[in-house]
């Protein structure tokens, strides 16, 4: 994929023109009989989205089979310092928590494994590059059946340049249009049991995809759930936005050294940890 720049955009959409025509001029074009409140960079961030993110590296979770998984949220309170009754004051973050995962050491067991794990070391950049990480607990989502039987090799390989995935059991988006950092989230859900305790994920304009977890359902009404969700939303997301329950997954960078050890030559043995990154796209 060739790197995009919005000059380029501009050259792209204006060299055709009959006429001198301006940047600004496009833009006022584009946006004075939009419906609601629009800017530039919003349109700007639509052409270049897809650029975007395709060069992210994904974590094949399904290919390693880690044995264990941990996701915590961190870093989501101030401690305010301590009264004289021994008692610390605790604020949480308006913006809530960045989500950490930690996967369990996983065994690479042929050739095939620690290439694909190298590949996928080498393409972190030393934590500098941004990463998509799955959460493939399928088990513990609202399912009717936790056995995956379709045929995406999203978590399988380590360049997937596609940002959909299949929507096999759950079918749900957004109901109302919602600002940033919210708690409550209404969308409209079909599919197994939702109880609290899930996951999904939410592909914004801004930060790509970002990881959300179901604490409660407050209210049902006319087939609209109102769930309450950490952490809050990191950015607004527009009525009719799916939610991603199929393959939730989140934008990370890895943290500190993931290299294989190599045991007798032959068999191999690595480890992953990752936290959310909020860092600008390349």
């Amino acid at each position: 994929m060739t790197e995009a720049r919005v000059w380029r955009a501009h050259r792209s959409t204006l060299r055709d023109a009959d006429a001198p025509v301006r940047a600004y001029q496009l833009a006022r074009g584009v946006l004075r009989d939009a419906a609601a409140p629009v800017r530039a960079y919003q349109v700007y961030r639509s052409i270049l989205r897809s650029a975007r993110d395709s060069p992210y590296p994904n974590f094949p979770v399904r290919l390693f089979c880690p044995p264990s998984l941990s996701v915590r949220l961190e870093g989501g309170a101030i401690s305010c310092g301590v009264a004289p009754s021994g008692d610390a004051a605790v604020e949480a973050m308006t913006a809530g928590a960045r989500w950490a995962m930690t996967f369990g050491e996983t065994p690479l067991w042929d050739r095939a494994d620690i290439m694909a794990w190298r590949t996928f070391t080498a393409a972190t950049d030393c934590s500098a590059m941004n990463l998509i990480v799955p959460v493939w607990d399928r088990l513990y989502q609202p399912f009717a059946s936790s056995k995956y039987e379709g045929a995406t090799t999203f978590g399988q390989v380590v360049w997937r340049d596609i940002q959909t995935w299949d929507e096999d059991q759950v079918h749900a988006s957004v109901a109302t249009t919602t600002d940033a950092h919210a708690t409550e989230l209404p969308i409209a859900f079909a599919g197994g049991a939702l109880t609290g305790g899930e996951h999904f994920s939410i592909y914004g304009p801004r930060y790509g995809w970002r990881l959300y977890r179901a604490i409660r359902i407050k209210a049902d009404v006319d087939g609209v759930k109102t769930v309450e969700i950490r952490p809050p939303l990191r950015e607004w997301v527009e009525d009719g936005t799916r939610l991603n329950f199929d393959s939730p997954r989140c934008t990370m960078h890895c943290e500190g050294d993931i290299s294989e050890v190599v045991e007798l030559l032959r068999h191999g043995r690595g480890q992953a940890s990752f936290v959310e990154s909020f860092n600008r796209y390349p």
